[in-house]
């Protein structure tokens, strides 16, 4: 055998160990257009924000990542239409975890699929946080004397919501259970009329968005008490986190790029580690921190926060005996 050829065959022995364990189709990926799933309404905020990471990726990866808007029963329809896609990368949902989260509570045993075990975690591409507002005319100027006033008079104090099932609805049945406050739930047909509820005094308390309630909050018409996370935000640097008050307690959204399940890992971390990357970007960064903070977790990481948050709100169903219909 000539030197050449010799040298040709042992370079091939060499990296067959390597290159055999990635599939054909995920060391090209991706060779044909991404569709992205969002099962929100087209111009929503999770599309919007969606835009920006396939217009990044489209760049990188030299194949169109497309976004296709599929809304309807709680995001059910659109979740579940990558649930049934086939696992080679080529279908991607783009989501709130909250929302999936309440749509396994709020929907359970009537779903044909489980979101944590059918969907594949790929990257995180931002959290929020949600702020506790009051109506400025009760006094309050921290969440302790709130949370005392609250246990000193139970029933008297009231909290909005979207409804039922709601995210918000969850994170506020959450602190009255880690406060021991009896507070009322009153719900509305959207933000709008739930918000205007607390600004009317109609209403005591509301978990709003930093994003959309920021405006109340500098004209005087809201009080802000505390953040969900376990720190400050950046929209609201000044305001506490409600864990130093109430120690434990959290409540994050975050959104996040999923796969159907079993889908090549090699795949998976690919796209992970571009997501990261474009994270990194200042034009990205600067419009991620005007609405949450930024993302940047494996994975494994996704999958276990998801877990925990599930397995959380999944107690405090059954231990309040929360009613969800």
């Amino acid at each position: 055998m000539k030197k050449r050829n010799l040298v040709a065959v042992l370079t091939a022995a060499f990296l067959a160990p390597m290159t055999g364990a990635l599939p054909a189709h995920a060391a090209n990926y991706p060779t044909k257009p991404v569709t992205v799933i969002v099962p929100f309404d087209p111009g929503g905020p999770v599309e919007i924000m969606g835009r920006i990471f396939v217009d990044k990726l489209s760049h990188r990866l030299g194949q169109q990542f497309l976004i296709e808007t599929k809304p309807g029963a709680s995001t059910a329809i659109g979740t579940e239409q990558v649930v049934r896609a086939k696992n080679d990368g080529y279908t991607l949902l783009y989501t709130s975890v909250s929302s999936l989260i309440t749509l396994e509570l709020t929907k359970k045993g009537q779903l044909s699929f489980d979101a944590a075990r059918d969907l594949a975690p790929v990257a995180t591409t931002h959290t929020g946080a949600y702020v506790l507002y009051v109506n400025p005319s009760l006094g309050f100027k921290t969440a302790k004397q709130f949370i005392d006033a609250a246990k000193a008079k139970p029933g008297e104090y009231s909290y909005s919501s979207t409804g039922i099932g709601a995210h918000t609805y969850f994170t506020s049945e959450l602190f009255k259970n880690m406060t021991g406050t009896d507070i009322l739930h009153i719900p509305y047909k959207g933000t709008g009329p739930a918000t205007q509820a607390v600004v009317a005094n109609e209403v005591s308390m509301i978990f709003g968005s930093p994003v959309l309630h920021q405006q109340y909050g500098k004209t005087g018409q809201l009080t802000a008490l505390g953040v969900t996370s376990p720190k400050p935000i950046s929209q609201l640097p000044d305001i506490p986190s409600l864990g130093d008050t109430v120690p434990g307690f959290q409540s994050i959204y975050a959104f996040t790029f999923f796969a159907p399940k079993d889908t090549p890992k090699e795949i998976v971390d690919r796209l992970n580690a571009e997501i990261n990357q474009i994270l990194e970007l200042p034009d990205v960064k600067q419009k991620i921190l005007a609405v949450g903070e930024p993302g940047g977790s494996s994975p494994e990481q996704m999958k276990a926060d998801m877990a925990t948050e599930l397995r959380t709100l999944e107690q405090l169903v059954e231990k309040v005996g929360l009613k969800l219909e």
